[in-house]
C-alpha cells in the first residue's frame, strides 16, 4: 500500500453564497439593461426575507465553524481504483445518453440545427434508459475533482488527460446537440471549486488575469451559441434582446441595441452582444421573482419542482400524465429563471417557502460540517451543493433535471466511498 498526503481546503457554504450574491450585484451594476419592475408592493421584502432565512440556516448549521484546511492522508491505490470506477460509470452513462437521445429519440437524424434537434429529442425516448444514462453520466462531474486531487498530491498519470477530455464531452454534449448551456455551467462550477479546494491552481495575479480572459471567452462563446440558436428559430438575435421571454423585465438598453444593429456581431460588437445577453440571462431572474411573488399567494406546483426527478418517475410509473404539463400550468411565466426561491415559492407558497429555505440551508450546512469534521465520503454532495448555491440570485439549479441527477449521483458516489472504499482516507488532520 502506498500512502500520500494532500492539503484540502474546505470552504464555508455561507461565504460561497455571499460571494455569489456579490458577483451578481457587480454584473447588475455593469449591465447595459433598462430593468422593468412589475412586482407587488412587498416582492422586494419577500426576496430579502428568503435570502436572510437561507443565510441564517447556513450559519445556524455550520456558520460558527470557519473554513478548514485538512491534511488528508489517502491510499493511492484505492484512489486510483475509485477514479477508474467513476470514469467507467460516467462513460457508460454517456454512451447510453448518446444512444438514447441520438438514435432512439432522433432516429440518428441529428443536424446542426439546435431547434430541430430539440424537437426530435423532446419526442419519445426510453424513460429507463434515459434515467440510467443521465444518472451515470453525471458521475463525470466528480472525475475532475478526483484527478486534480491526485495531481495536487504529486501523482500524475498520462491517462488523466483523456479522462478529462471525455468528462468535458459530457459537459458540452447538450451545447453541441441543442444549444443548452446549463450542463456546461454546472461542470465548470464543480471544476473551479475542485482546483481551489485542492490548491491545484493557486490564486495569484497571473491566474486571476487568465481567469478573467477565460471568463470573457466563455461569455463570448455562450453568446454566439445563442446567436446561432435564435437565427435558426427565425428570430433576429438583436431584436430578441428586447422581445424574448427573458427580456421582458430586462431589455437591453436602446443605445446598445442601436450600436449592435449598425455593427452586427463581428469583433468588439460580438463581445458587447455576448456580455449584454449574458447580463440579461444572469440578472432577469430577480425581476421575474418580483413579478411572480406579486401574483402568487399559495402553492401551485406542490413540490413537483423541488422533487422533480422522483416525481417524474412516480408519475411515469403511475401513468399520471406528464409532469411538464403540470409545471407549465402552475407557473406564471414558463421558461424563465426565477432565482433559487422562485420554484420553492411555487412549490410551497409564501410561508412554506420560508420554512423550506431554512430546512434546505440547514441540510447544506450539515453536509459542510461533516466534511470539515473529516467525514470525506460527504465530499461529492458537498461539491454539488457548493457549486449550485453561488447561482442563488439567478436560477435554482437544485430543481433542474441535470441538477437533481447530479445530486443523486453525488449521494450514490458517497455511498460507494463509504461502503467499498472505507480505507481510502487513512487519516485526516486539521492544519494548524
Amino acid at each position: 500500500m502506498t500512502a500520500s498526503v494532500l492539503k484540502l481546503t474546505v470552504f464555508c457554504p455561507h461565504k460561497i453564497f455571499l460571494m455569489g450574491g456579490g458577483l451578481y450585484f457587480f454584473i447588475w451594476l455593469l449591465a447595459p439593461i433598462d430593468y422593468s419592475y412589475e412586482g407587488g408592493d412587498f416582492s422586494v421584502l419577500v426576496l430579502f426575507a428568503y435570502i436572510f432565512i437561507f443565510c441564517f440556516g447556513l450559519f445556524l448549521s455550520c456558520g460558527r465553524m470557519r473554513g478548514k484546511v485538512l491534511h488528508v492522508h489517502f491510499n493511492v491505490s484505492l484512489l486510483r481504483r475509485l477514479t477508474w470506477l467513476v470514469f467507467f460509470l460516467g462513460m457508460s452513462g454517456l454512451v447510453l445518453r448518446v444512444f438514447e437521445r441520438i438514435f432512439i429519440r432522433a432516429g440518428g437524424n441529428i443536424s446542426s440545427d439546435f431547434m430541430a434537434n430539440r424537437e426530435m429529442i423532446a419526442s419519445g425516448g426510453m424513460g429507463s434508459v434515459a434515467l440510467v444514462g443521465a444518472l451515470l453520466s453525471s458521475m463525470f462531474l466528480f472525475l475532475p475533482f478526483l484527478i486534480v486531487f491526485m495531481r495536487s498530491a504529486g501523482i500524475r498519470r498520462v491517462s488523466h488527460f483523456p479522462m478529462l477530455i471525455l468528462s468535458a464531452v459530457f459537459a458540452v454534449f447538450d451545447v453541441v446537440l441543442q444549444g443548452s448551456r446549463s450542463g456546461m455551467v454546472i461542470f465548470m462550477a464543480v471544476c473551479l471549486l475542485s482546483v481551489l479546494m485542492t490548491g491545484y491552481i493557486k490564486i495569484s495575479l497571473r491566474n486571476v488575469f487568465l481567469g478573467v480572459v477565460a471568463a470573457i471567452a466563455l461569455v463570448w462563446f455562450a453568446g454566439m451559441v445563442f446567436w446561432v440558436r435564435t437565427v435558426q428559430m427565425g428570430v433576429d438575435p438583436i431584436a430578441s434582446m428586447e422581445l424574448s421571454g427573458y427580456a421582458r423585465f430586462a431589455p437591453a438598453s436602446e443605445g446598445v441595441v442601436n450600436y449592435l444593429t449598425n455593427n452586427g456581431s463581428a469583433g468588439i460588437s460580438g463581445i458587447i452582444y455576448a456580455f449584454t445577453h449574458f447580463s440579461q440571462y444572469v440578472t432577469h431572474g430577480v425581476y421575474e421573482f418580483f413579478y411572480l411573488c406579486g401574483l402568487t399567494d399559495s402553492a401551485t406546483t406542490y413540490g413537483l419542482q423541488s422533487f422533480y426527478i422522483p416525481s417524474k418517475i412516480v408519475m411515469s410509473l403511475a401513468e399520471a400524465g406528464k409532469i411538464e404539463d403540470i409545471l407549465t400550468a402552475g407557473v406564471v411565466r414558463p421558461g424563465v429563471y426565477t432565482t433559487l426561491f422562485g420554484p420553492v415559492l411555487y412549490d410551497f407558497g409564501p410561508l412554506g417557502a420560508g420554512f423550506a429555505c431554512l430546512l434546505f440551508a440547514i441540510v447544506i450546512g450539515m453536509v459542510a460540517r461533516n466534511v470539515m469534521n473529516q467525514k470525506l465520503y460527504w465530499l461529492p454532495i458537498y461539491l454539488t451543493f457548493c457549486a449550485f448555491i453561488p447561482f442563488f440570485a439567478v436560477v435554482n439549479l437544485f430543481s433542474t433535471g441535470l441538477g437533481q441527477y447530479a445530486m443523486i449521483a453525488a449521494l450514490l458516489l458517497g455511498v460507494i466511498i463509504r461502503l467499498c472504499f472505507s480505507k481510502l482516507f487513512l487519516k485526516c488532520d486539521p492544519c494548524g
